[in-house]
């Protein structure tokens, strides 16, 4: 009896294991796709694609998902200004900031709203998370800002919104949004 059971055991945890192994490769693929057009996504977001100073890339981290990294550097703007205009002065304060930010925000969430289901090998209960550094320093006055835009959300609200079973709006408020 208990070798039959034990034998039992031993199938049941072979089929579990052979049936759902993660496949890193495939994931890789995906990952590169959604790299692609997150890519896309940023460059359509900010005043120049050169801001993009780091493309996204993305890792999967096994129980908890995919996460992708990218850094904007406004430093570029008055490079790309100067270069353009003469040496006429740039405006990007705080308010041009904050509005970059706020359009960040926009655009990834419609990225992952339109092609998180591109993650078909991503377990349902794992998360797609997005960080975004903005650089901007200006040595001349001495100011520096650095923030971090921490964008998540799980891959079922995903499946769901895209099958309908939720709204954008509830969609929108299963996002994590962290900002520092």
């Amino acid at each position: 009896m208990f070798r039959r059971n034990l034998f039992l055991c031993l199938i049941f945890l072979f089929l579990t294991i052979s049936i759902y192994p993660t496949n890193y490769k495939g994931l890789k693929k995906e990952i590169d796709i959604f790299s692609q057009i997150l890519n896309t996504s940023l460059k359509e977001s900010v005043y120049h694609p050169l801001l993009v100073s780091d493309p996204p890339r993305g890792a999967y981290l096994d129980g908890y998902g995919v996460v992708f990294h990218a850094t904007l550097n406004l430093n570029r703007i008055s490079i790309l200004a100067l270069s353009s205009r003469g040496n006429k002065k740039v405006s990007h304060g705080d308010s041009d900031v904050k509005t970059l930010i706020a359009k960040l925000k926009r655009n990834v969430v419609d990225t992952i709203s339109q092609y998180g289901n591109g993650f078909k090998l991503l377990p349902s209960n794992e998360k797609i998370c997005i960080i975004i550094h903005v650089l901007k320093r200006n040595l001349m006055e001495g100011k520096n800002l650095d923030k971090v835009l921490v964008i998540g959300v799980r891959k079922k609200d995903v499946d769901s919104f895209i099958t309908k079973n939720i709204t954008f709006e509830n969609f929108k408020k299963r996002i994590k949004y962290i900002e520092y």
